[in-house]
């Protein structure tokens, strides 16, 4: 096993899914992509050798027999093999990249026998990548079919000594201790590394409450929820873990609304590739300090915070084996094999166009043709692999397909109860259930007020609620009332529930108008403007064809109303793009 006993969390292990009987089943445990921490004046090729000796020690330590010293020069090829154990390094000095594969038996953990048949690969890669250098590692168990064992999340120690020595980045440091906001950056640096392409892992934003409206709590209270250091250790290697203090986590919501920010001890993780014009914001998930108090423990565990935090770290780090890599960036050892090979047999060529007689030429020419044998033996490894690869592939989108169909299943009845239970309770009151509704105080709460009482009649892409953020618009209730009158009488004469005359009678009395939000043809002149994506993560493009709009002909963005959707037939509901102001148009 790749990792260290002690590091381990107390937390029971993940089971992998089955893949294809009579094959090993390969089940991700660790990985990770980031760069070293460097600066303009560091010799990037000392910092090079620096890590891969820390990584070498590592490998050393695991591995049962002695590697030649030679392997921690990263200047040559070195492979060497027990019984059940290899260990393989591939250094390409003039192209400044380094790469090893350990391969070993799996191995007793706490009260746990090894598993027969088990085996963990860990493959590591550092390179020269635009003046850094990029570490990529990945930890792979694979179990045979027939095996239900447990396998335990495990980081390579060699990580931890990275950060505590030279240094590893992902957007930030990775640390074993918690950022604090206005300490070590601000806002503005914590929005930015929230929204940074270059952040491979997730930050978890640990809020301050304020202890003034939670008097009821004060046996808990501290300066935080979590402890946010013992926190930081757990998860080092997974994640970083930021401290918002009160004052800040106002300024935070500010900049990015109430829907994506976290306050008041809630506890949020922001996952990487966070796109707020495309992601719902309830993928980033947040936690509230409610929640935390009276998160259910484990069996017979300890409920509320240490059952979060057992909770919160196992999350993190399942998220971790699921995370999308390019790990064809990589130049890991069956890559660097094939450079190795490639390189050699360029040599072999200008050695035989510079021979001098023809012994010497037949010679090399035998030495070309073996390198073309070794090239041929990785290339057939690497298809095989491929190939492999593709059928494991095409059986897990089977699979995520098959439940795919079953939850859209499931939502669809969710959906029919949920459109009976309120048919029914407005059958009994005589009234519609939507009479007693509180109208939201502000504009920055409507996407939680809109999923609180409109969910199955109306929703907000994700584009529609980064719009919230910066809306100018002033009457909040105008906005309610309006996205009220799609959920319930535009939805109803869309589903044939009310006729079309009742319908423009309740847009009158609302002083609302609607029509054709652009043509379509037009509608190109104007970008992506009127198109949104959906479903939310597909590539399908939507048009906007519906405009809701108040009867004012003002352009003031503080009095002009507008609300841009179309109607989804297959989940019948009202899907809300853009609001509360105008999209371009000619007039515009």
């Amino acid at each position: 096993m790749t990792g260290d006993a002690k590091e381990l969390p107390s937390i029971p292990s993940i089971r992998p899914r089955v893949i294809r009987l009579g094959q090993p089943i390969n089940q991700m445990v660790y990985q990770l992509s980031v760069f070293l921490v460097s600066s303009e004046n560091d010799d990037l090729r000392s910092l090079l050798r620096q890590a891969a000796g820390k990584i070498m020690n590592w490998v050393d330590e695991k591995y049962p027999e002695d590697i030649p010293r030679k392997a921690w020069e990263i200047q040559s090829t070195f492979a060497d093999r027990v019984p059940g154990q290899k260990v393989e390094c591939v250094a390409i000095p003039d192209e400044d990249k380094w790469a090893v594969r350990l391969e070993q038996p799996d191995a007793s953990i706490l009260d746990r026998p090894p598993v027969a048949g088990r085996f963990w690969t860990t493959d590591i890669s550092l390179a020269l990548d635009e003046n850094r250098i990029r570490l990529g590692t990945r930890v792979v168990c694979a179990s045979p079919p027939d095996c239900n064992a447990d396998i335990f999340f495990t980081r390579p120690r060699f990580i931890k000594d990275l950060i505590s020595t030279l240094g590893i980045t992902a957007g930030i440091p990775l640390s074993g201790t918690p950022y604090r906001v206005g300490l070590h950056f601000p806002v503005d640096c914590l929005v930015h590394l929230l929204h940074a392409a270059e952040r491979t892992i997730p930050v978890m934003v640990l809020s301050e409450p304020d202890w003034e409206i939670r008097a009821d709590n004060v046996e808990t209270r501290s300066d935080y929820v979590l402890d946010g250091d013992r926190l930081a250790e757990k998860v080092v290697g997974y994640g970083h873990v930021v401290l918002l203090p009160l004052k800040e986590s106002v300024a935070l919501t500010k900049k990015l609304g109430s829907s994506w920010s976290v306050a008041d001890g809630a506890v949020r993780i922001y996952l990487p590739g966070l796109d707020p014009q495309e992601d719902p914001y309830w993928t980033h998930p947040r936690s509230d300090f409610d929640q935390i108090l009276a998160w259910p423990g484990e069996g017979s565990g300890e409920a509320g915070i240490a059952a979060f935090i057992d909770s919160l770290v196992r999350r993190i780090q399942e998220l971790n084996t699921r995370q999308k890599i390019r790990w064809m960036d990589f130049p890991f050892v069956p890559e660097l094999k094939l450079l190795e090979n490639r390189k050699k047999q360029a040599e072999i060529s200008r050695a035989i166009l510079s021979s001098q007689s023809e012994s010497a030429k037949s010679a090399q020419v035998s030495r070309q043709l073996e390198a073309k044998e070794e090239e041929n033996a990785m290339l057939l490894t690497r298809l095989k692999k491929a190939e492999k690869d593709i059928e494991e592939f095409a059986s897990l989108a089977e699979q995520y397909e098959k439940d795919a169909r079953y939850y859209e299943g499931e939502n669809n009845s969710l959906r029919a109860q949920l459109h009976t239970l309120r048919d029914n309770m407005e059958a009994v009151t005589r009234e519609p259930i939507d009479i007693s509704i509180s109208l939201p105080e502000s504009i920055s709460v409507i996407p939680q007020w809109a999923g609180e009482y409109l969910t199955g009649r109306l929703t907000l892409h994700p584009r529609a609620v980064n719009a919230l953020k910066d809306a100018e618009y002033e009457d909040t209730g105008k906005l309610a009332r309006a996205l009220l009158l799609l959920a319930n009488e535009y939805r109803n004469m869309r589903i044939g529930k009310l006729d079309q005359r009742k319908f423009s009678q309740s847009l009158n009395r609302l002083h609302f108008r609607l029509g054709q939000s652009i043509s379509p043809e037009r509608a190109g002149e104007f970008d992506d403007e009127y198109f949104v994506y959906y479903p939310v993560g597909s590539s399908r493009r939507t048009f906007l064809e519906h405009h809701l709009r108040c009867m004012s002909n003002t352009r003031d963005p503080r009095r002009c109303l507008a609300v841009y959707f179309f109607w989804d037939n297959d989940t019948r509901q009202v899907v809300v793009g853009w609001l509360p102001s105008h999209l371009r148009c000619a007039l515009t």
